[in-house]
């Protein structure tokens, strides 16, 4: 008695379990559960390495744990379909040839399933690698960021100068230099209005006789006089001078603003630069691109007597290929284990049921036939008493009329009614006829 454990496997083998459960199917009771376990530890193991993938790329449980059983699911239900789809055929009866091309033609049919086991399993162990080696990636990525955060540094860096030249700023000490030389112009221009309007107010204080302190050097008479037009003259040259210095500081400043916003704009594209490194630095593609580094080191470092990375290379590689067989075994182990299982008693009662099966439906298709060609010979039939029945009738009445006329004294109309009446009364006799013709199921009733 088969228990429920096994005949879970046998529903993952695809196999038809009232058929199974068969006296003469016991003996392959273990083989189709064992093709059952295969694909349901394949599926498991996609699905474990699927999340895993997928949480070093989400970087969250819920859509790690939920992505990962659709992608189990989803390689668990394609190989049950392929190992449903593979038919065993008896090849005792065959030759040696016959055996090979009928084994050929699984595997050929089977071919889709294989290419996408291979390329499953290159997926599949790229998150187990990075699993297994995840202290050495680990190192890697901390080189390889090291790298990026000399390229962001370069970029904020002037370049060198060449020999006997000046060196340059950095784009942002430089925008703080033009800022500066912006704010001592402005500062400028500020102490020269500040000195025109302290000589305006003299001015104003000399002309309405007001006393100031003696530093101010007013006379304290009321109207304009020869100190009031010192005072304007100084006024006058401090308003030029400082409407002078406006004019050429203007050009000056706004050159520098120019400068500045496009300084400004450098540092902002360095930042943005930096900060999608420092992103790129925690996701899954470097520590791909770390796992690329380590396989490949004695191609980008040169050969020594005694080459600690080739050596690293080496192993990684090895590991990495190793892997990749192993995951591509255990991927392929539902279709294998299902080409290369014998043709047995279960194969043999799935054939005789889908052979009766086929021949109860082609029995059923005859019958079908067959009273449909009695029906159609019976309506023949019945449609040929009827012609004869009504030309009989016909006939009959046709040479009864003549009689009739001669005995009677009709006149033309009435004779043309007479055989209008025939003529109905013959049809209404020929319904009546063909009424009791019908079978008893013609008018609906059974």
């Amino acid at each position: 008695m088969a228990g429920p454990f096994k005949i879970l496997l046998w529903r993952c083998a695809g196999a038809t379990v009232s058929i199974l459960k068969r006296p003469e199917c016991e003996t392959d009771h273990n083989k189709v559960a064992a093709i059952g376990a295969t694909v349901l530890l394949t599926g498991i193991l996609a699905g474990l390495t699927g999340g895993y993938a997928f949480y070093k790329t989400f970087k969250t449980y819920e859509a790690a744990v939920a992505l990962g059983c659709f992608w189990g699911l989803l390689i668990f239900n394609i190989d049950r379909f392929m190992v449903m789809t593979i038919r065993k055929k008896d090849v005792s009866s065959l030759g040696r040839a016959g055996r090979v091309r009928a084994k050929a033609m699984e595997v050929f049919g089977s071919s889709p399933r294989l290419l996408l086991a291979v390329l499953l399993s290159l997926f599949i162990t790229k998150p187990l690698e990075l699993q297994l080696f995840a202290p050495e990636i680990d190192i890697e990525v901390e080189e390889i960021k090291g790298e990026m955060e000399k390229a962001a540094r370069k970029l904020a860096e002037p370049p060198k100068p060449a020999p006997g030249a000046e060196g340059q700023q950095a784009p942002t000490d430089k925008a703080e230099a033009l800022k500066a030389e912006n704010a001592n112009l402005i500062g400028e221009e500020n102490a020269a209005y500040d000195e025109w309007q302290k000589l305006n107010e003299l001015a104003r204080k000399e002309k309405a006789g007001e006393k100031g302190s003696a530093a101010d050097d007013l006379t304290g008479k009321p109207g304009p006089g020869r100190n009031y037009n010192n005072r304007m003259d100084a006024v006058r040259m401090a308003r030029e001078r400082y409407d002078k210095m406006v004019e050429r500081n203007k050009k000056t400043i706004e050159r520098n603003q120019g400068e500045i916003d496009r300084l400004s704009q450098t540092t902002t594209a360095i930042e943005t630069t930096a900060s999608n490194l420092r992103v790129a630095a925690d996701g899954l593609a470097i520590r791909l691109a770390a796992l690329s580094n380590l396989t490949s080191k004695d191609v980008r470092e040169p050969y020594s007597q005694f080459d600690v990375y080739r050596l690293q290379g080496s192993v990684y590689r090895y590991a990495n290929w190793g892997l990749i067989a192993i995951i591509l075994l255990l991927e392929l182990s539902p279709i294998l284990s299902k080409i290369f299982s014998q043709y047995g008693s279960y194969e043999r009662a799935v054939e005789a049921e889908e052979a009766m099966t086929k021949m109860a439906k082609e029995q059923e298709l005859s019958r079908l036939q067959t009273a449909s060609e009695v029906v159609t010979d019976s309506k023949e039939k019945r449609k040929q008493a009827i012609l004869a029945f009504q030309g009989t009738l016909l006939d009959d009445l046709a040479s009864e009329i003549p009689t009739v006329c001669a005995d009677s004294k009709l006149t033309q109309a009435e004779l043309e009614e007479l055989r209008r009446s025939v003529v109905r009364m013959a049809i209404s006799m020929t319904r009546r006829s063909l009424a009791d013709m019908s079978p008893p199921h013609a008018n609906g009733r059974g």
